[in-house]
């Protein structure tokens, strides 16, 4: 299961939480100081398709922002905001399959966010695809999309490649090496604050708990590119996700 479960295209239900903090650099004023706490919950919803193992999947993401900082540019400096839910994002894949996984279908935005200073009042939505290879030895792929504004406040605009790249190597007895940062390239950005890229790295212990399977994970991301004014350096997340069955894959 464990094995199963580095796989984020397989057609397994659950219900990850993920709890990330995060510290910041950059040249604004105060920007070294900043950091923030999120808490996302992130299901993973497979609708199967015959015996074939293929399916479609639902990952909606829903985040909550603790402690988030941004910049007045009013009075020059960072101030913070205590608690604001963020827009959900979402993607809608069909594929999957052990060996060679393929999926392919769209990404996207919802603006539900509660301040505009964690939120881009955008509907946001593109093409996306993920491809990776299952090895005896554990999992090694790419997902990547593109996302432009297809409705919300007309006075902003939206062009966004992103996606994630993730690796799992099988330690044995449920554990993996495994990490998946995420990236992110914004076209309409000025010089200097187009491109996050992190590196990373973890591991993670599935188990079973009681009559449940669990999987723990740990991870720590080492921004080498992020935007010069202000981004991320460093980030921990911690993520429990348990295995659940859906009623309609019974």
């Amino acid at each position: 299961m464990a094995k199963k479960l580095s796989n984020p295209s397989l057609a397994i239900g659950q219900m990850t939480s993920n709890f990330t903090t995060t510290q910041f650099r950059g040249s604004l004023p105060g920007a070294n100081a900043q950091d923030n706490f999120v808490y996302q919950f992130q299901p993973s919803l497979p609708f199967p398709v015959g015996d074939s193992g293929k399916a479609f999947l639902l990952r909606p993401a829903l985040n909550v922002f603790f402690e988030q900082p941004y910049f007045n540019p009013t009075t020059s400096q960072f101030e913070e905001q205590s608690t604001e839910f963020g827009d959900i994002l979402y993607d809608f894949v069909y594929g999957g399959k052990s060996g060679l996984v393929l999926s392919y279908g769209v990404a996207g935005s919802i603006p539900t966010a509660s301040s505009d200073t964690v939120g881009s009042d955008l509907w946001t939505l593109g093409p996306e695809i993920l491809i990776g290879q299952v090895y005896d030895w554990g999992i090694l792929g790419l997902l990547i999309n593109r996302q432009w504004d297809v409705a919300g406040d007309s006075s902003k605009d939206s062009d966004v490649t992103a996606g994630q790249y993730f690796y799992g190597i099988n330690m044995g007895n449920g554990l993996f090496f495994t990490s998946g940062p995420t990236f992110s390239y914004n076209h309409n950005a000025t010089s200097g604050n187009k491109l996050t890229l992190p590196v990373g790295f973890g591991f993670s212990q599935t188990t079973k708990v009681g009559n449940r399977i669990w999987k723990f994970q740990v991870q720590y991301f080492y921004y080498v590119e992020k935007p010069d004014t202000f981004g991320p350096q460093h980030q921990i997340r911690l993520s429990i996700t348990p295995v659940v069955e859906l009623p309609w894959s019974k």
